[in-house]
Order: structure tokens, then sequence, then C-alpha cells
């Protein structure tokens, strides 16, 4: 079946499971669904919507978890005509009351409802599916300045040509398995959903116990996903993992696709090296323009040279891009300017902020764009490169300066991994996360031959990870913060990690010292919970990898997950090292 933009879900579903009924469909940790199986469960909750009185056209809250029911239930609510609102279970109920309200949906799934009614075989079954193109598939919030969070409805038609270039470029087949690693609150994760089915292809959802690098890779070695869609950072710490086993757990890789954050080379042109024929793909695309706007195929060239930039690509079909300078003129080739993005899954705004749709949303050139915010260049053969935020550009001594321009410039310098630039105080501040013992000196050496004068940082502050939002970006505000606290402390302006006082003595403040690198803080006492100070599951499992190195025990990151406290985990490690002598 030809996929256009008056296709649906419901009719490529319908499709599926007549040419691949005996096909895997979806499957887990635990279980593992045919495309017959999964539309008998499918069909129970389409009847029990009808039943709940639930029409075409609204809105249904689901909570999200990462088991093959979930996308189940996912399915029935569009294939219904209905827009699924994900609801994390990371998010305080206030959030999630706030965006169900807001969004004015009219029901709300929880996981025991979903798998209540998908496992009664006495349930009623509905295969009435929706026809209406113009259907809403999703409703995704987005950050808001005000404080509040802002919604995006995006309609099915867009999301037909968001999958149909994503068949296309990933190389799908019936015999592809997709490995989603993007968390399902966010709109990466869409084309994940739904392209697969249109193909007969088998979706593999992540793992869902709390983020354990080792266990992740080990589920990767055993399922063999052909594709993998995740940020850079987690493809950096898998990759990291790949290696100590040569790789052997990725040789059934063909396409790897990366979004969200600055693309990473070094982890991947080392995987790339290892297991040939892998396709690597740069996309970029905020939610309000459905998920994917550019995207590049980075070349086994531009893995291999460090100081190469990577574009984040040319429009996918049926998308537009310009970038516009501050006097609103179009900017011609090579100049910098704000992204503006036009044409097919533009979205119609945010629901119920008619001032800021008009502020994002405007007439260009007698065409509608969405105002990105991205500072972007536009090759004159079409590649957009991408700098940083509009708000990133700064003015010092009357120089105007794109601190992203000095972020990439450090990037290029060998052992540094990541790096962001923060201006406060007419001061530029270089924060920094290096491979090994990187020296301030050499950085500056660098710089000085690539950068003017007036681009060269007046501070350096290395930490082991740089702090990030909920979307997975790098967190400027908490940079910030971070910034003030250590400057106050440090001469010179240079700080490496901090280290607390004692740390020898006291197995507590050994593990505040760890938290505070990991986490780029030094507020944290005894009594902390790791989550609450800004840890995730990811920083979890570096955390325990810090911890084994500094304190020369093995650490199960699950074990860490049930410590409440730095002190606890201190005593954890104390009982460790106690066993091992």
């Amino acid at each position: 079946m030809k996929i256009t933009e008056n296709s649906t879900v419901g009719a490529h579903w319908q499709e599926a499971v007549s040419r691949y009924s005996t096909s895997c469909a979806v499957s887990d940790e635990v279980c593992s669904l045919t495309y017959q199986q999964a539309d008998v469960r499918m069909g129970r909750l389409r009847a029990y919507l009808k039943a709940e009185g639930i029409k075409a056209g609204q809105v249904v809250g689901i909570d999200t978890f990462n088991c093959a029911d979930f996308w189940v239930a996912v399915m029935a609510i569009v294939t219904s005509g209905c827009a699924y609102l994900p609801l994390p279970p990371q998010y305080p109920e206030e959030r999630k009351n706030f965006m169900l309200s807001d969004s004015k949906a009219v029901y709300r799934f929880t996981r025991e409802e979903i798998e209540r009614i998908c496992g009664d075989e006495n349930a009623a079954y509905s295969g009435e599916v929706s026809d209406d193109p113009e259907s809403p598939c999703y409703v995704i919030y987005t950050s808001g300045t005000t404080g509040k969070p802002k919604g995006v409805m995006i309609r099915q038609k867009w999301l037909m040509n968001l999958c149909r270039w994503n068949i296309e470029v990933t190389g799908l087949t019936a015999d592809s398995r997709v490995l989603s690693l993007n968390a399902l609150c966010f709109d990466a994760s869409v084309k994940n959903i739904f392209s697969p089915m249109m193909v007969g292809a088998g979706l593999l959802m992540n793992i869902e116990r709390p983020m354990d690098i080792a266990a992740l890779y080990s589920y990767i070695s055993k399922h063999q996903p052909t594709h993998i869609n995740a940020t850079p950072a987690l493809l950096e710490l898998l990759a990291e993992e790949a290696a100590a086993d040569n790789y052997s757990g990725m040789k059934t890789l063909r396409c790897i696709m990366s979004g969200g954050e600055a693309f990473r080379k070094k982890p991947l042109a080392a995987l790339c090296g290892a297991v040939k024929g892998i396709r690597v793909l740069n996309v970029y695309g905020p939610t309000e323009c459905t998920s994917v706007t550019t995207c590049h195929q980075v070349t086994a060239d531009e893995l291999a040279d460090s100081a190469a930039a990577v574009p984040i690509g040319r429009p996918i079909g049926g998308k537009k891009v310009l970038t516009v300078g501050n006097d609103g003129r179009r900017c011609a080739a090579g100049e910098q300017g704000e992204l503006y993005i036009g044409g097919i899954g533009t979205a119609e705004g945010y629901l119920d902020r008619p001032e800021l749709t008009a502020e994002k949303f405007v007439m260009y050139e007698n065409e509608r764009y969405y105002r990105s915010g991205d500072l972007c260049s536009i090759d004159a053969d079409g590649a957009v490169h991408y700098f940083g935020r509009i708000d990133t550009q700064i003015k010092l001594n009357g120089y105007r300066i794109e601190t992203g321009e000095i972020a990439a410039a450090a990037e290029a310098v060998s052992g540094i991994k990541s790096a962001a630039v923060i201006f406060e105080d007419e001061k530029l501040t270089l924060c920094y996360t290096a491979e090994g013992e990187t020296e301030v000196s050499k950085i500056k050496e660098v710089l000085a031959g690539t950068l003017p004068t007036y681009m060269l940082p007046a501070q350096y502050l290395e930490l082991e990870k740089l702090p990030v939002t909920e979307r997975g970006k790098t967190d400027l505000a908490k940079l910030k913060e971070i910034c003030r606290e250590h400057f106050g402390k440090a001469e010179g302006g240079v700080q490496e990690r901090p280290q607390q006082e004692n740390a020898a003595q006291d197995m507590t403040s050994q593990v505040i010292g760890i938290w505070a690198r990991l986490l780029g803080r030094q507020d944290i006492k005894p009594a902390d919970n790791f989550f609450d100070v800004g840890g995730n599951s990811l920083k979890l499992y570096k955390m325990g990898k810090l911890m084994e190195r500094e304190f020369g025990v093995p650490i199960d990151p699950m074990d860490l997950m049930e410590l409440s406290s730095a002190k606890k985990t201190a005593e954890y490690i104390s009982g460790l090292k106690g066993a091992v002598k």
C-alpha cells in the first residue's frame, strides 16, 4: 500500500495484519506479539474506548511504559481517530494534570487498565478504524518560557509524510527490527512507533527497567536490531560498552539515526570501523514541525575527520527551510540567521496559546513558517549547518559572538568529548568533558590557533558530564548556576573536577565528590537523594562505573537504584570493600 497524505494509520494497519499476520509486530523483554495477536489486543482497546463514549478527534492521555502493550494502546487510540498524549511516570502529577487539562483530554489510560483489557479474552472486539487523514495523531508538550509547557498537535497526514521518508532513507523492510531508544514522551519516538508496521517490520521496545547500559547492550545482542534510534549521548555509552565486546552484539546493524543534540563522531567512528556498512544519519527537527525537518547521511570521511563539521542536512520530502537575518531579510548562502521551517508537517500552532502561536508561526514571502529560534546557515547546495540557539549569540566588547562556534572549536581538540559556552558578567566560560587528563593549557593553545582573540574564553571548567534538560539538550541555565558556584571559589579562572575536602578519610565525602563531578554541582549533602539533585538512569550507570574505578569493587547499578542517599551509598560501598578484603 502506497503511503500518501491521504493514507491513515488504520488503513496501513489493516493491510499489515492481512499481509504479515504471523510475523512479529512488537516485542519487549518478556513477550512478543505477531501482527494478528496485536490486532486482537488492539481491537479490545478500540471497543473499550468506543464504549466509554470517546469519539474521533478527541485526545486520550496514556501513561507511558516500555512494553509491547503500550505500543498496542497507542495504535488503538490512533486507529480510532484520536490523538494520544504521552504521560511519563517521571513527570510530577501536577504537570501531567496540567497537560491533560490543557489538551482537553477526555480520558486517561493507565498501565494497569491497558494490560487488563488487552488480556481479557472475553472483552469485546472492534475492527472499525478511522479513515480520516485529518485526524489528530498525537499531542506532545514541550517546555515553555512561561513556566508552563506548551502543547503541539500533529495530524495523521503529516505523520504519513514522516513515515514515508523514514522508510525510504533508513531502508526499512519486512525483515527489519527497529529498536527505539527515544523517550516515549518525546516526538523523536513517533517515526519508530508507526513506520515499522507499514512494511511488516518488527518494533523492539526499549528495556523497561531503569537504564543499565550493560543490560541494554545484552538486550541488543539478544534481539539483534537492524535499526537503532537514539540521542548522541546514549549512543556514546552504548558504543563504549560494545567496544569492550569487540562490537559483536552490533553486527546486525544497518542504520543508526542520531538526533536531539550535537552529533558525536568519536564513538560512532569506532563502531562503523568495526561493523562495516552501517548507514549513519544525523537528523534535526522541532516538535512543531513533525519531528524531523532535515537529515544528513554522515560519510566515513566525516567520521574520520574530527575537525570536519557535520551538517544537520537537507530538508526531507515536503519540507522547506530558509534563514532570516535580524533585519528580516532572507540570508544569502552561507550566511547565518534564524532557521524558518515550512511545508508539510508544520503545526497549526500551540494549543490555546494564540499570542505565542502568532509569534512563532509567521507568514514570510507569502508562505507560512515556524520560527525555530535556531541559528543556522544554508550552503549553496542546500545543506543546513546548525550553530546553536539564537539566544546564545552575545556581544562582547563590540563583537558579535556565536558561543556555539567556540564550543565546536573546543570539541575539535583531541581528548575533548563535549563542550558548551556560557556568557555572564562579561566573561566567556568554556565548560567541557574530557577523556582522561586534558590540560587547560593545551585547550587554550588550540583555541588560540583557531579563534580570534576576542572569542577566547576567560574561564575553563571541566565536568564529568554537561547538565542536560528534560529533552536531553545542554542545560545552559544550569551551567550558569554551576559556574557561579565554582568560580566564586576558584582562582585564576580555572577549576577542574571539584573535589570534596578530606575525601580520602571520609567515604561519604568521597561519594559526594563523585556525585558533584557527575552532576556538576557543589551543594550536595549526605542525606540528598541522587535523583532529587539532578541524577537520572544514565547518570546512575555512569556513577557506578566511576565508583568501580575509584573504589576498586564491582558495583551493580540496580543496587544503586535502591539506595536513598549519598550516606547510604557510602555505607553500601564500605560493605563491598569489606567483603572484598
